[in-house]
């Protein structure tokens, strides 16, 4: 291709003029900014007209030029990562359907940085037969790891009929050829183990988990002929409150790099004997914050990373972390890590961002001192979005000590105010990352208060537990509570108020469309659940995760009456006020017949419910033009009922 992209005649306007959902609704133009090994090229993911491309730059300049992109519009390009200086290794996925459930399955790709030498990488020889070839459709292969150490290497995890399991293979990309180099095992129980983690190029440790069994196991050997030794093993309660991470394994003492949670709120880092069996004491941890990531190179640890209000990393190299203060007090109030460096660390990539300001890519050459700006992530909304978020610390109902965020619109006396949850539940919000939905409706005069509610993660083990069994009850509570407080508190027009989610988000949202219609005009459910019952019976048969459900949610069976009691598609007979839902049919996570069935069941009692069911939309409405049709009825909905 000769077409190009000059980023660096990219103007970050001043101008006034509104924005509306076709500036926060487009996709990110730039993101996945990665360098080569040996830092002389760029590459990135960047939507083009609302089309996914892959782009190339040399190091230093911001022409660059696509090289790939996807036929099918409905597809994903989901990451991509130099697999070598020259080529690139990347993965895409398409929807499809299965006894009425809708998962995707993933490709691995490879080209050559100038565009040339596209190949899918796929083992042909084991799926002559029909019946292999029908397997492999629903076997995704994935990346298992790049080999540093052989240019031209990789190791992937594919379904081998021979096995009847996954393996790993190692692939030589100069000609797509597969050599199986670990096969299943049977442990002393009796279990097959199929998955295997790569440390450093070495497959050093696997994992087993039996979901209808409730056990999960993790094993190690420090070498290929060396025995598998258990070296950690949990049923479902466990999994359900303490973490276990294994790092990596260092280089002067052979024991592992771990972080977990034993006895404790708050994750930290320690060392593992697997000898005896015993964690030491920590080694690294911050008061108050979960452990995010550890990143271990050549034994030794290079990065960790933890969250509270916001995600910061710690670097262990006295040079590379003197690198991240200074850029911190070139920008002051903004967040910033390094995503990704050249193989001597030479060079790398900043990202710099906070929640009010789009993510933005510079690169750095340590040996010149030089650096230069990649581009933003949304140039569009660059120096347009004015607002403030700030920390929200309240209590409960119950005492209990929550959290959560509310950004106000500069300059807006007595707002509107959207409560807007996070999906999950088990996720949570943070105040350095940019979210154009959000902002969206902060450019529109709203406030918006980000509750983080009981269940959510990244508070503590105990904030998370609290959570359990509490959808519809105490975690809606919360919700409400948080909402009270910060109209009582900022100049709020609580009046005039919505509740906006998507997915569990969506959830709560149409639980208060019958719990607390007396507080609230209107309620938009983005692919969210009207039956809680329904999604997990659907859930157990689909994907056997029954156990940690009963813990986490209650038993599809066992706990009908709650579940039940909990779910808008039972109240329907009862609910006034307005609701827009919108669902794709494309959604891998929440079948869309959680919206189409209350829509059906509610159409007739209350006609001001509105129902866009979008074909080939996603969970994460991530193909251009769904996602602008999603943003375009938010925004006509929230100003029919809140102007």
């Amino acid at each position: 291709m000769n077409k190009s992209i000059l980023l660096i005649t990219i103007i970050f306007s001043l101008t006034s003029v509104a924005l509306d959902y076709k500036d926060f609704g487009k996709l990110p133009f730039f993101s996945n900014v990665t360098i080569s090994p040996d830092g002389e090229k760029i590459a990135a993911l960047a939507n083009i007209e609302g089309k996914p491309y892959i782009v190339v730059t040399e190091f230093g300049s911001t022409n660059f030029n696509p090289i790939a992109s996807l036929k099918n519009e409905y597809d994903r390009l989901e990451w991509i990562e130099w697999a070598n200086n020259k080529k690139i290794i990347f993965q895409t996925s398409k929807a499809e359907k299965a006894r009425e459930r809708t998962f995707r399955v993933y490709d691995l790709n490879t080209i050559d940085s100038d565009g040339s030498n596209f190949k899918i990488i796929e083992n042909k020889s084991i799926y002559k037969d029909k019946q292999n070839s029908y397997i492999s459709k629903y076997e995704s292969i994935s990346l298992v790891d790049i080999l540093e150490d052989e240019e031209n290497k990789i190791l992937v995890s594919n379904y081998d009929p021979r096995e009847r399991a996954v393996a790993i293979f190692e692939v030589n990309l100069k000609n797509n050829r597969f050599k199986k180099i670990e096969s299943p095992f049977t442990d002393s129980d009796g279990d097959r183990v199929t998955s295997f983690i790569v440390s450093e190029g070495k497959i050093q440790f696997a994992d087993f988990y039996d979901s209808d069994e409730g056990i999960a196991k993790i094993f190690y050997r420090p070498n290929k002929d060396d025995s598998w030794t258990e070296i950690y093993r949990a049923n479902t309660e466990d999994l359900a409150t303490d973490n276990f991470y294994v790092g990596g394994v260092d280089k002067n003492d052979g024991n592992l790099f771990i972080y977990s949670n034993f006895d404790s709120n708050y994750s930290y880092i320690s060392k593992f004997n697997v000898e005896t069996g015993k964690l030491s004491k920590p080694i690294y941890s911050k008061e108050d914050h979960e452990i995010a990531s550890l990143d271990v190179e050549d034994g030794e640890i290079k990065m960790v990373c933890y969250e509270r209000f916001t995600r910061e990393c710690d670097l262990f190299d006295p040079e590379e972390n003197g690198i991240i203060k200074s850029l911190k007090k070139s920008f002051p109030d903004h967040y910033i890590n390094i995503s990704s460096y050249s193989k001597d660390f030479s060079r790398f990539i900043a990202t710099i961002r906070n929640s009010n300001s789009p993510g933005k890519y510079f690169g750095f050459d340590k040996k010149t001192g030089k650096s230069f700006f990649i581009s933003s992530q949304y140039p569009q909304l660059e120096n347009k979005v004015n607002s403030i978020t700030k920390v929200i610390e309240y209590k409960s109902r119950d005492d209990y000590q929550l959290y959560g965020f509310l950004t106000l619109p500069e300059g807006v006396k007595n707002p509107p105010i959207i409560l807007f949850p996070h999906g999950g539940p088990t996720a949570r919000d943070r105040i350095d990352y940019f979210d154009p939905w959000l902002q969206a409706m902060v450019s529109q005069g709203y406030a918006v208060f980000q509750p983080q509610f009981r269940g959510s993660a990244g508070w503590g083990k105990d904030y998370q537990i609290s959570g359990y069994r509490e959808s519809g009850k105490k975690m809606q509570n919360d919700m409400i509570d948080g909402f009270d407080y910060v109209v009582q508190n900022y100049d709020l027009n609580g009046k005039k108020a919505c509740i906006v989610g998507a997915s569990y988000g969506g959830y709560a949202a149409l639980t208060g469309s019958f719990q607390s219609q007396d507080r609230f005009k209107c309620f938009v459910s983005i692919a969210g659940i009207s039956d809680f019952t329904k999604l997990l019976r659907s859930e157990t048969f689909f994907r056997g995760s029954a156990k940690m459900n009963k813990i986490m949610h209650g038993d599809a069976f066992e706990d009908k009456e709650y579940l039940d009691s909990v779910s808008a598609i039972n109240y329907t007979d009862t609910i006034e006020r307005p609701i827009l839902l919108i669902h794709g049919t494309y959604d891998t996570q929440v079948p869309h017949n959680q919206s189409s069935m209350f829509y059906n069941k509610i159409k007739n009692s209350n006609v001001s419910v509105e129902y866009f069911e979008i074909p080939k939309a996603t969970h994460y409405f991530d193909e251009q033009g769904n996602r602008l049709v999603m943003f375009r009825e938010i925004e006509r909905f929230l100003a029919e009922n809140l102007n």
